[in-house]
Parts: structure tokens; sequence; C-alpha cells
């Protein structure tokens, strides 16, 4: 097989585009799901079909703004779409978002309403039939500036104070939304856990971290908006989610990809601090954050393909949506395409849309933390991420000199002596699933690592490493233990995704014990469950990891020299 083929294959493939690209095709809208199918075992009781109740009083709760009416499924109360802020477009671009305004009478919230308009990211897999057929079951939503929802599910209207999962959705910073996916539904981790879950959109690409503070006051929070607002979505939490029976001072944080990266972004953002408890970061990227000069220069070169000059931007606001995505997506694709090189010194990849650490909105780059945080923090990543064979059986028939090719081809001169660590590490893997584990290391493993690390020489509050390395038994194993696998079982939706899961007792049982630990450190701040081996917090030299996996086990940092290999590449300082 052809090595360059695959390079420009994993370009394409990853999650995020597949998921995208699948909604291009025509994916349809999801119906609601039973809360899990016959068989179900564990502590999930089986609920059979999914019963509703469809009216205007069985779910009403009062908002700040206003009262909302959701709906019914299973005994969850479900509410979409909740205005947290407003967007007043096209003058409300690239400034802070207003207050909702209030409203008269009960206002529908049973839809998922409008999300940020997406900078489309590189490739188009629409040809790869095992990608659209894993990809059924997206949620359609509709593009538009005021985007800015929350959406709930509570097991109860009361005054119970539960414990609240405000959900941070991937997607890097260029598209993505609360429900990109039958995954991320909430009822079945609602019901199960009794608690309170969240997820909201915000602005992402150019209508989110567009750096226009240079030129003028007015933009002086334009490069973090749209960070700032996941923080206005956490104080809309505080403020009205004892409404729908939650604590507002129970707040854990997790997000998945981009939504990961998002999360530790979070915990160096002063603005937040008090606005959650708890933090988990699941395979985060893009890592690391922009500095001043490489936001300055992403905007430069934005304003130069919309050709608007600097002292005219006024002109900004007179584009359609349509105009300011397509140049947000020319930035996207290079940046995405300049990022399956082994270096990501070159201006492509600085200028990928993310938030930048001004020292100000942002204190600190999340992989080096320079303050020490009282939240607890959870973090992982999945063995293989975005390298699979999906589409390309020959993958797997790939010869070890091609593997290292690849290998070299993402991380460089250090490429052969990573390899060989995870050789060493999986002498039974194929030369394809080496590789992707060493590629994966590159991408996301290592910067969860050293965030764990860096994180725990200030002693301040505990830090888990986890590594995931379950595989679905489907498509002959194709998938790899890939990018967002763990989301299902984490919401405990495996079933209703068994195209990803496979549907099975053993996808299941994993659920549980995945969805248990969330909760337990949700509540605790420790995720140890009985059901899993016993799970100590990171030292500054010792990166122990809990693997999740049909047999789940403690590992002690077997692929250290590897990171530590990696990241002396990067920081020859360090």
């Amino acid at each position: 097989m052809a090595v360059q083929d695959e390079k420009k294959t994993v370009a394409a493939t990853g999650r995020r585009q597949f998921l995208l690209t699948a909604s291009l095709a025509g994916a349809a809208l999801a119906p609601e799901r039973a809360a899990a199918a016959p068989g179900i075992t564990g502590n999930i009781q089986d609920y059979g079909p999914a019963t509703y109740v469809i009216d205007d009083t069985s779910a009403v709760a009062d908002t700040e703004s206003g009262k909302v009416v959701g709906y019914v499924r299973n005994g969850i109360r479900i509410f979409k779409g909740i205005p947290y802020a407003e967007i007043h477009s096209p003058e409300g671009r690239w400034v802070r978002a207003a207050k909702t305004r209030p409203w008269a009478g009960k206002r529908s919230s049973r839809a998922l309403g409008f999300v940020c308009p997406p900078a489309s990211t590189t490739g188009n897999d629409a040809h790869l039939d095992e990608l659209l057929f894993r990809g059924s079951g997206l949620c359609v939503t509709y593009p538009a500036e005021d985007c800015l929802r929350v959406n709930i599910w509570t097991p109860g209207l009361d005054n119970k104070k539960r414990q609240v999962l405000f959900w941070v959705h991937g997607g890097a910073y260029n598209n993505g939304s609360s429900m990109m996916s039958a995954f991320m539904d909430g009822g079945n981790l609602a019901r199960h856990g009794d608690v309170v879950v969240v997820s909201m959109n915000h602005r992402l690409n150019a209508f989110g971290f567009l750096d226009l503070a240079a030129y003028g006051s007015r933009w002086a929070e334009s490069p973090n908006l749209g960070m700032l607002d996941i923080v206005d979505a956490l104080k809309w939490v505080r403020e009205n989610i004892s409404n729908f029976g939650g604590d507002p001072a129970k707040v854990m944080i997790f997000g998945h990809s981009g939504g990961g990266s998002k999360v530790a972004t979070l915990l160096a953002m002063p603005e937040a601090n008090g606005l959650f408890n708890r933090a988990v970061v699941q395979s985060p990227a893009p890592l690391p954050l922009a500095t001043p000069e490489e936001s300055a220069a992403r905007a430069t070169a934005f304003l130069k393909l919309v050709d608007v000059s600097p002292s005219n931007l006024d002109a900004l606001y007179e584009f359609p949506v349509e105009k300011l995505t397509a140049a947000a997506s020319i930035i996207a694709n290079a940046a995405n395409a300049a990022n399956e090189k082994f270096t990501t010194a070159t201006t492509s990849a600085n200028n990928a849309w993310r938030p930048v650490v001004d020292r100000r909105t942002v204190l600190y780059e999340p992989t080096q933390p320079s303050a020490p945080s009282n939240v607890p923090l959870m973090i992982g990543t999945a063995l293989h991420e975005s390298y699979n064979a999906l589409g390309h059986p020959e993958y797997d028939e790939m010869s070890e000199q091609q593997a290292r090719e690849l290998v070299r081809g993402h991380l460089g001169p250090v490429g052969d002596q990573v390899y060989d660590v995870y050789k060493a590490m999986f002498p039974r893997a194929t030369p394809f699933d080496v590789s992707a584990a060493a590629r994966a290391t590159r991408r996301m493993r290592a910067y969860s690592v050293k965030i764990a690390q860096n994180r725990a020489a200030f002693s301040a509050a505990p830090t888990y490493l986890y590594w995931f390395q379950w595989r679905a038994k489907i498509l002959g194993g194709r998938p790899k233990s890939h990018h967002e696998l763990e989301v299902p079982l984490v919401f405990l939706n495996s079933d209703d995704t068994a195209q990803y899961t496979g549907g099975t007792a053993e996808a299941r049982a994993l659920s549980l014990k995945i969805a248990d630990a969330w909760l337990a450190f949700a509540r605790t701040g420790d995720p140890n469950v009985s059901a899993l081996p016993h799970w100590t917090p990171v030292t500054p030299k010792n990166s122990t990891a809990l693997v999740f996996d049909a047999q789940c086990r403690v590992d002690q940092g077997s692929d250290a020299a590897a990171i530590d290999l990696l990241w002396k590449s990067w920081y020859p300082n360090s």
C-alpha cells in the first residue's frame, strides 16, 4: 500500500471531520431512543421501549429570563435549546454576549436550536461506507450566530440538589455542537446516577477566536470569546440549575477532544474560578494553546482572506455568515494539514483556531501550568485515537518499514525510538497498530501525561490519569481503540450506538465501570469504585494510569520513555 495515501487519509478521517461529512451527506434527525436495549446488564434498568409525556405541564421550570417547557422521556425531564445569553447579529460579533432578554409565558424548549456556523476541516470521506455506517444517528441542527444554548436532562424538578455534570463538546475550535451525535444524549446517565446533565453550544472558529484586540478596546475580549461563552454558560448554571433539581455548588465539567482542551483551558481562566469543582479532560486537542504572536498572525491572515483593512474593521459587520466561515475554513484546513507533519513550527499549523494565553482571560498554558488549582482533575486518552483502518483494511497489512515511515513523518527524528517503545509494549500488535499508538501519543497522550505530572507538582489537588485501550468487536477490529469511543460508554449509550460499540454485554459492562468512575469522581474527587483496580493519583515523576479495557488494570507508566523523548524534542529546555 502507499504510505503517503495513508497519511492523507489520516488527515481526512479525524472523528470531527467524519461527523461533519456524514451530516452533510444527508444524515437524518436521530429519533429519541429508549433508555437501554433489552438485555442490558449491571445497574442500568431495562425500561424497554421509550415512554414519553409531551404536554405543556409535565416539564416546566423557571429560569431568570422566564419559564421553559420541555418533555419527559422514561421519567427524565428534558429541556433543549434554552438560551443562556444572546448574540445580536451582526452587531454582536466579536464582543461579549448580551444577557438573555426576558420572555412572556412558557418558552418551548424541546429542540436543540442553533449551533455556531462551522469551519470545515480537510477531507471528504463520504465515499467510505464504513465511516458513513458508523455516523448514523447524527442529530441535525441549524447554523446561526445566535447559538448560545444549553440542554438539560434531570430526574426531577425538585429541591434535591443533585450533582451537575456539565458537558463541553468537541470539534476542536472549528466545528461541533452539544448534540453532534447520539453519544451525548444525557438521559441514561442522568437516570443511572441521579444527576443533572447539562450540555451547551458556544462560538467557534472566527466567531469565537478572531483576535482583534490590537485594533481597539471594542474588541478587547475577542481573542477568547468562545471560551468566555462557556464561562457565561457556567454562570447561567450557577443562577438557574437549582430550578432543575441541581446543586450549583456541585458542578463537574467534562469534555472530549476539543472539549477536553476547553476544559483544560477553563482551569486556567480566573473568571471560571468557583463555577465548577471537578474537571475531566478526555483526549484533549488541539494543544498547546496559541501565543499572543500566533493569535495576532492568525487575525492578520484572516483579514487578508476577506480583504479587509485593519483600519476598516466595520466592513466585517456587513459580511454574510458564509463569507466569514469560508475564510475560517481556509485557515482550519491549512492548520489541520500542517499538523499531520512532525513539526508544528509552521505558520499554517500555528494559525489553528484556538484560545490564546493572554495572561488576562487565560493565565497560563494548560500543558505547563504556572499556578496551582484546587480542582481535582481526571485526564486521559485512547490508545490509537484518530489513527484507524476504517474503510482501509489494507492498512492492517502494512509492513514494519511502512509503519516506521509513517511514524517518522509524524514525529520526526525521534520516531523510530518511539516506535520501538510501543513495539515492546505490544509485541503482538500489527505494525500499523504500533504506529497508531505512537502517533496518538504525539497528538494527545504526551500532552495529557505532562498536564497531569506538571499539575501534580503543585500538590494542590489530585490528578488521575486513565488510558482507554478497549476495542469494539466490529468491522474486523479496524476501528481500533479510537478517538471518542469512550464517549458513548461514559453516557451509558452503548446499546443506542451499537454501530460504534457493538452493543455487546462486554461494552455494557465496561460502560457501567466508566460511568460509575466518572460519577464517583464528580461526587468526591476520587474515581475509585469497587469494580475497578485501585487507582492512585499521578505524581510529578510517576504517570500511573487506570487502563480501561475488557479487563481493567493499572499501568505504571510503561511508555514514559516515549513521552519523554517527544517532550524533550518539543521543549529541549524543560
